[in-house]
């Protein structure tokens, strides 16, 4: 059974636990038991692995390559994986800080230092959002940081240097202050002024200065050509202060033409476009400063913005680059934007160059097909890792990979998800014996082990699959809910919640996140199981915690009810909760749909995670009762088989006639209508053939009930039914029990 019937029943579960009702988001996200993230993040950091997984983003398998090769994080950079997300690098090199971000620093200095040449400067714009073309301002597609962080940072230095060589209030220095505030005057969207040539006599420096500010002011201004050849003499000027930053800020240029001009309004509306032939102009200018400058800020500052570009034009070079530092052995000062920086290229699909690092990421996430070739030319444990996931049964290699994966250390980082995918192997070459002695080996280390529950539940998944009977399989289908935003209430409910009437309320048992089903024993449960089996499940106290049983009873009951098995459906009914024992009575007849029609939550199968409750007479909100398969309304998300070893097999104690059986249930009840239409029209039938039945009247208001709250079937055929069937049980009550406190209570038909 796929979870398209399941969505609408478990969106209102969702809905209601969290609060909201039916007014609730449509997305809808898998119960996670194996993370696609790391359980512990600085555990992680720090290089306590656990299960490294392909589907981990790319960040965190370079910090398992850099482990699993015998390296390590230094304390920096751990605090950098530690973080929760990092920053993006789609916006150019200056658009990722913060608008107003170092403008204050320097106004308070501006603030203090006075000039009666011309007015102190309340603030400065630092964002721009229009580009002169041809004399005029055009608005840009979006808005880009014109000046950031640095250039405040930089005139609070020169100020301060200024101050002690010229002195406050000398002509020297307002001058100087009245250039800057000209400068900065073009950061924001209007342009402001130019600042005036030095005057004759002003001295070398301020000369030198005022060179700097007028190209500065042209670069704010997107004056481009005024702004390199200003930075151009910079460079060549070997007597000015400002000399070595020249070609790097002529480079900047060029790299600030290229994302500008790109963002007009013939281009994206992103500054992630970008005019090439600039940009290919900056890749020259840096290469050449990397090349010639001795300074070693320069050269760092020209390293980041040459790697920035080389992403854009050349990225298989610029993944090669950044994969030699990371894979040096030597703490990465750059660590985090390096990071930044592969993730943008590896999610526009840009080449990834051809470094081992970059090669056993894209193995692990994508093609492992050359995984085992990789690991004989080269062993190392990541290849050995990376080989071991994708080999199957077939291929020639197992018995070796098989007998490596056995010698790595149980001090390695990697043991744990060596022996993991050993134990796979193992199970696909039908050695189930082994591979369920070395996971029962490992599992009471892993569940002690509270910072790596993904991998604990990993494991406990494995070894449900090497089940020789039924009892040894229900002591694995349940698993630890490892997702940290999951509303904790629907998995604590206190234990003294209660609905219905006295002597007839149904308590909710209290739920935990150590036991709840993991998608791969629901899979098994709804699509390889014969009722027969779930009448012996149900009944095994093998499987625990309690509440889970007896929501695993309600399941089965609701099961057999809809398959007509009276005999099983008998069996069930003393593991039912006393009020539905009373209202289903005997077998599978109306009884059991009166039962449905007061118990939202009770459905033929169960889900991934927390089971709907069976309340007593209580709705969910819009959503209640189960959807059908083919209604649009129902649509929904797969299995999170990436969770899971995928494909399923069967259990191994599964005879053949039981697996017939099974796949005849289940293609019969994914042939079912929404339970809001399937229930009505059972109780319509049922009315007009017993009116006088003392059920019936609460029987068509329940029914309109789950009509209004039910499954909804916009669009398709099953709208028309939906309504026509509610109408029809609107107008019998109304016309047969016009006395009834149920007609009364049930106004409107929807």
């Amino acid at each position: 059974m796929t979870m398209r019937a399941m969505r609408g029943w478990l969106m209102a579960l969702i809905c209601l636990r969290v609060g909201v009702g039916w007014a609730c988001s449509e997305e809808w996200e898998p119960v996670v038991f194996v993370s696609s993230t790391p359980d512990a993040p600085a555990a992680y950091a720090a290089g306590k692995l656990g299960l490294v997984r392909g589907n981990y983003e790319l960040r965190h398998l370079v910090v398992a390559y850099r482990y699993l090769k015998g390296g390590a994080l230094s304390a920096d950079e751990q605090a950098i994986e530690a973080k929760s997300s990092l920053g993006n690098s789609d916006y150019g090199s200056d658009m990722n800080i913060p608008s107003g971000a170092g403008v204050s620093p320097w106004l308070e200095v501006r603030g203090g230092a006075g000039s009666p040449a011309t007015a102190i400067p309340s603030t400065v714009r630092n964002y721009k959002r229009t580009q002169q073309v041809n004399g005029k301002e055009i608005e840009i597609g979006g808005m880009y940081l014109n000046c950031p962080e640095d250039a405040f940072t930089t005139a609070v230095a020169t100020y301060n240097d200024r101050l002690k060589q010229w002195g406050a209030g000398s002509p020297q220095l307002l001058n100087w202050i009245a250039g800057q505030d000209a400068v900065f005057s073009n950061c924001g969207d209007n342009l402001g002024t130019t600042p005036a040539a030095a005057p004759n006599d002003a001295p070398m420096l301020l000369k030198q200065d005022r060179a700097y500010q007028i190209a500065a002011a042209h670069f704010y201004r997107g004056e481009w050509d005024e702004a390199r050849k200003g930075f151009d003499a910079i460079a060549r000027d070997k007597s000015s202060p400002w000399q070595i930053w020249g070609g790097y800020l002529a480079a900047r240029t060029d790299v600030r033409q290229a994302y500008v001009e790109a963002s007009l309004p013939t281009g994206d509306q992103y500054v992630s476009t970008f005019d090439s032939v600039p940009m290919n102009d900056a890749l020259k200018r840096l290469e050449a400063v990397v090349q010639s400058t001795s300074d070693a800020r320069v050269r760092h500052a020209a390293e980041m913005e040459l790697e920035f570009v080389r992403i854009r034009v050349d990225s298989a070079a610029a993944v090669d680059a950044i994969a030699r530092v990371m894979s040096s052995g030597k703490p990465d000062a750059d660590f985090e934007q390096h990071l930044i920086d592969l993730h943008a290229i590896q999610r526009r699909n840009l080449n990834m160059g051809s470094s081992d690092l970059a090669q056993w990421i894209l193995a692990m996430q994508k093609d492992p097909s050359t995984a085992y070739a990789r690991w004989k030319q080269q062993p190392s444990l990541p290849w050995l890792i990376a080989a071991l996931s994708s080999t199957t049964a077939d291929d020639a290699q197992a018995q070796e990979l098989l007998a490596t994966a056995a010698k790595v250390s149980a001090a390695s980082p990697g043991y744990t998800t060596a022996n993991y995918e050993r134990a796979r192997l193992l199970l696909r070459l039908s050695k189930s014996t082994e591979a369920r002695d070395l996971l029962t080996k490992e599992l009471p280390l892993l569940r002690q082990d509270s910072k790596h529950p993904s991998a604990a539940n990993a494991y406990t998944g494995l070894r449900m699959l090497t089940a020789a009977n039924l009892d040894a399989m229900l002591q694995d289908a349940p698993r630890m809910v490892v997702d940290p935003n999951i509303d904790q209430a629907v998995l604590n409910t206190p234990a003294e919640t209660c609905y219905g009437a006295p002597g007839a309320s149904y308590c909710i048992p209290k739920k935990d996140p150590q036991g709840q089903f993991a998608d791969d024993a629901a899979i098994l449960f709804n699509e390889r199981f014969p009722m027969s089996l779930w009448v012996e499940a149900a009944k095994s106290h093998a499987l625990t915690p309690e509440y889970l049983r007896s929501e695993f009873a309600m399941a089965a009951w609701t099961r057999a009810a809809m398959l007509h098995d009276d005999a099983s459906a008998r069996a069930l009914l003393p593991l039912l909760p006393k009020p539905l024992q009373a209202q289903a009575g005997d077998g599978t007849g109306f009884g059991a749909v009166f039962a449905m029609l007061h118990g939202p939550g009770l459905a033929p199968w169960i889900v991934p995670g927390p089971q709907p409750e069976v309340n007593y007479d209580k709705v969910f909100g819009h959503g209640s009762w189960w959807c059908a398969e083919s209604e649009p309304g129902a649509e929904g998300q797969p299995y999170a088989t990436d969770q899971i070893v995928w494909p399923l097999p069967d259990p191994l104690f599964l005879k053949p006639e039981e697996k017939a059986q099974a796949a005849t249930e289940a293609a019969a009840l994914k042939k079912l209508p929404a339970a809001s239409i399937l229930l009505s029209q059972k109780a319509l039938a049922f009315a007009r053939e017993h009116p006088d039945d003392p059920r019936v009247p609460e029987a068509l208001a329940m029914s309109v009930r789950a009509m209004h709250y039910g499954c909804d079937s916009y669009g398709n055929d099953a709208d028309a039914v939906r309504k026509a069937t509610g109408k029809a049980v609107f107008e019998l009550l109304h016309q047969r029990y016009p006395q009834s406190e149920w007609t009364k209570k049930t106004p409107y038909y929807y």
